[in-house]
């Protein structure tokens, strides 16, 4: 599974599932240009983030689509469970 997360990376609520994602090895950001209304485009809204907030966050098949950063981070978690206790192993 690899997921992008749809953001800033100066936001703190994009922060979080970052770091998960990268941890884990199984994410990366995709910058999303507030200023130029990236996030209020119907590209964004109808593939990303149907409320047009950041955190967006898609799978790499573009089937799973979420917000909220607690939501993205739940679900990060549960995926990728195995691979993080393998890396905290030599911790």
């Amino acid at each position: 599974m690899t997921v992008k997360i749809h953001g800033l990376p100066i936001s703190s609520n994009v922060v979080g599932p970052l770091m998960l994602a990268r941890e884990a090895g199984v994410g990366e950001l995709v910058p999303c240009n507030l200023r130029a209304g990236a996030h209020k485009s119907e590209d964004y809204l109808n593939n990303v983030h149907a409320y047009g907030q950041i955190p967006g966050m898609t799978d790499d098949d573009g089937k799973v689509k979420m917000g909220e950063s607690t939501a993205i981070l739940r679900r990060e978690a549960a995926a990728a469970r195995g691979l993080l206790a393998k890396s905290l192993r030599g911790v």
